[in-house]
């Protein structure tokens, strides 16, 4: 079996995230918690897409939405630098940004 290299759609910079307490019980109140890491990406992305559903879902009364759907509206929202080319083996199609991601949202 032959595989393809894998390259992302969208990526999260790989510098340390900082996590609110409320998210990590046990930690000491008002401190952050550093991760790093796809595991932590991969979070972070699954609740900003479970942000934009309800959004769409809920707020703007759409009766569907795919899984196409939401990858073109990331990658629309997505930052990218002028310095790399897009999409690219590292970071694919740029760094998610969920604001823009809404500000796209809203203009549709």
């Amino acid at each position: 079996m032959v595989q393809s290299p894998r390259h992302p759609d969208a990526a999260i910079q790989e510098q340390d995230l900082k996590i609110l307490p409320s998210l990590l019980p046990g930690l000491i109140s008002n401190r952050f918690a550093v991760r790093s890491g796809s595991c932590a990406a991969a979070a972070i992305t699954a609740g900003a897409v479970a942000l934009m559903l309800e959004w769409q879902l809920y707020e703007r009364k759409m009766p569907g939405i795919d899984v196409f759907q939401i990858k073109s509206l990331l990658i629309l929202g997505a930052i990218r630098p002028d310095s790399m080319e897009y999409p690219n083996r590292e970071w694919g199609y740029g760094q998610l940004n969920l604001y823009n991601t809404f500000e796209v949202m809203r203009q549709l």
